[in-house]
């Protein structure tokens, strides 16, 4: 066989991997490091990354927990002290976890909510999607087999969640359904008549509610809830340190639910990662205990909130574009039809014209092809630039039609 011959080659691949599109966020910044390779100096407005550095008090308990030699392996379902902490943090919800059975500690939010899929979802299962829902939900229940089903809700009345949709979109197929709150992209906050629709519905239909609450502690209006409050016996909470605590790059996360469904997470895990890092889990330890972390969070989230409302000002003006305010997380969603352009034709006019990179809004689902998502966790200077020419892009295109 020739040198040709073997290029040729293409090993066999799963099919279930076929047809699973890349991370839109991933992919989005692939294409600006590769601009930035080209010399051109683009404002990314599209990301996910929290632009504040890590506490100082958390970093040093990382370093002092390396030069104490934790860089062993953890057990399996997360140091007792992690498990406790994190059992702590969920009983001012209020909700009661045994950190022993209850709790198991991951190497991200991420793969806390792919665990909880693989201990749950069946091949042919359904697992219900509240749309626009984060981009990876859909590919993840694909990637077990399942099949995801989107709801879609509407700007118009805040994207509210309403017991008679959820009962519309489910079979006798459907497992589970993927609540977040607050929201990415939208920010919207789940409120108390919303979770007590999902409690009722998973009750009545025997699903599975997994709720994913990585942006908790990032509210700017209201307060948090989580559907674990209204139905324990069949809730996972998925939850981690990326956002609230500007740990991205850390990789740490959890879920808390039934005894029976972490058990079998637990299990899962354990033949794929064993652990989370020693390290990283005495750091998020004193991420969640201490007294530091409050104040930490506290001024992040008064961050964001002063970014939304100078964006929204920005904004309201802005001709063809459409916006409600987000309730927590760090995101805009704003519906951009009015400019003549989708989301993805806008977000490529934006990045050639006016070299400004934002997320189109068709990622979080077909049904918000017109939308395009902004990130509040850029620093102040470069955020308001973009947002300035994309208001001057916008006028633009209004201009011509």
């Amino acid at each position: 066989m020739n040198s040709e011959q073997i290029d040729q080659i293409r090993p066999r691949t799963a099919a279930r991997t076929r047809g699973i599109p890349p991370s839109a966020t991933l992919a989005l910044s692939q294409d600006i490091a590769a601009a930035a390779a080209q010399g051109r100096n683009l404002l990314n407005l599209a990301g996910g990354d929290p632009d504040a550095d890590t506490p100082p008090h958390i970093v040093d308990a990382a370093v002092r927990a390396l030069r104490s030699g934790r860089t062993h392996y953890a057990p399996g379902r997360g140091t007792p002290e992690l498990r406790a902490a994190i059992a702590e943090a969920a009983s001012l919800l209020p909700i009661e976890r045994n950190p022993d059975t209850e709790v198991l500690v991951t190497g991200s939010a991420k793969l806390a909510l792919a665990t909880a899929l693989d201990a749950l979802v069946d091949p042919g299962d359904e697992v219900v999607l509240l749309a626009p829902a984060w981009v990876s939900y859909a590919p993840l229940v694909e990637l077990r087999g399942g099949t995801p089903v989107e709801l879609p809700l509407s700007a118009d009345d805040g994207y509210r969640l309403t017991a008679d949709a959820l009962r519309a979109v489910g079979s006798h197929k459907t497992v589970a359904v993927i609540v977040n709150t607050p929201c990415n992209p939208t920010g919207h906050v789940l409120d108390e008549g919303e979770v007590a629709a999902v409690a009722q519905v998973a009750r009545e239909r025997d699903w599975t509610i997994i709720s994913d609450e990585v942006y908790a502690r990032l509210i700017l209006d209201g307060e948090h809830r989580s559907p674990a409050v209204a139905a324990p016996e069949r809730t996972i909470v998925v939850d981690g340190v990326s956002k609230g605590f500007a740990m991205t790059g850390w990789r740490l996360g959890w879920l808390h639910g039934p005894a029976d469904l972490v058990g079998a997470a637990a299990l899962v895990f354990g033949h794929t990662v064993s652990c989370a890092p020693t390290f990283v889990q005495d750091a998020a330890v004193v991420a969640l205990t201490a007294p530091e972390s409050a104040p930490a969070v506290n001024a992040m989230v008064e961050v964001y909130r002063r970014r939304r409302a100078v964006m929204l000002q920005e904004l309201s003006g802005c001709p063809g574009v459409r916006i409600a305010a987000p309730q927590g997380a760090f995101y805009l969603f704003p519906d951009v039809s009015g400019t003549g352009l989708d989301g993805t034709g806008f977000s490529r006019h934006l990045l050639a014209a006016a070299d400004v990179a934002v997320l189109p809004g068709v990622a979080f689902g077909e049904a918000f092809a017109d939308h395009v998502r902004l990130s509040l966790a850029t620093p102040d200077d470069l955020l308001l630039e973009g947002v300035r020419r994309m208001k001057a892009q916008a006028a633009a295109l209004t201009a011509v039609r």
